[in-house]
């Protein structure tokens, strides 16, 4: 029998209780959650596990939180991103995130934001797929 993927998701803040208000808000709403505070922990995680979402502070004093995301993006494809900060929005653009949540927020702010991204993600994923299938049927 395959497992299914567990509905697992990174959390990255170098502020631990930053780090845990959001672990406990996703763990209430039924995530498994693991959380890196450094961006050393983070880049390990990330090439050992395999999550649905990640949630990124975009400062970080070890590595920018900015390099984690472009991790993300490269070693878990398919996650929902949404980036974290206290910028403008279009400080985060380049990085492409599903979702941006400003700080500070509250707990049903960040679900809604991982719902929001979760979505995007998805449509993403479906519009990599079809892509695909349709540079298959060309090439027949």
């Amino acid at each position: 029998m395959v497992k299914p993927l567990a509905l697992r998701i990174l959390v990255v803040d170098d502020d631990l209780s930053a780090a845990l208000r959001c672990t406990y808000s996703l763990l209430d709403a039924g995530f498994e959650v693991d959380i890196a505070t450094t961006s050393g922990d983070a880049l390990r995680l990330l090439s050992e596990r395999r999550y649905i979402a990640a949630v990124v502070d975009l400062v970080m004093p070890d590595l920018a939180g900015r390099q984690v995301s472009l991790a993300v993006r490269a070693l878990s494809p398919d996650a929902a991103l949404v980036v974290v900060g206290e910028d403008p929005e279009s400080v985060a653009r380049p990085l492409a995130p599903d979702h941006y949540l400003h700080r500070p927020f509250a707990p049903d702010d960040l679900l809604e934001a991982l719902s929001l991204a979760l979505t995007e993600a998805r449509v993403r994923q479906l519009v990599a797929n079809d892509d695909g299938r349709s540079s298959i049927a060309v090439a027949r």
